[in-house]
């Protein structure tokens, strides 16, 4: 059961009075449905916010791995002191190249 307290001005008619509360109802509805609208619109920003944020760490996951693999494959190309280099694995001299069959050889 909902009770409410209700203040009368009696110098006021019973058709004055609902309108005053009327019109209060009226104002407090109007009130509610902008503050409805403008949850919706800062919900809607935090999203699109979360999904920039999301999309940035990926972006820069990538930009990590990227420049992680670039290091690598500037350290395994890089001649050590002996004159070889590491090319998956396998130390090569810098100026020989190795042909399919010795590359297999090697391989095993």
């Amino acid at each position: 059961m909902l009770t409410m307290k209700l203040t009368l001005d009696i110098s006021k008619t019973v058709e004055q009075n609902a309108g005053t509360y009327f019109d209060a109802a009226k104002k407090s509805k109007k009130k509610a449905e902008g503050a409805r609208k403008a949850l919706e619109i800062s919900t809607a920003k935090m999203e699109k916010m979360r999904m920039q944020s999301v999309k940035l760490e990926d972006e820069e996951k990538q930009r990590q791995e990227k420049e992680k693999l670039a290091k690598k494959e500037k350290i395994m190309q890089k001649p050590r002191k002996n004159g070889f280099i590491n090319l998956g694995g396998l130390f090569l001299q810098k100026d020989f190249l190795l042909s399919e069959e010795e590359t297999q050889q090697q391989m095993r």
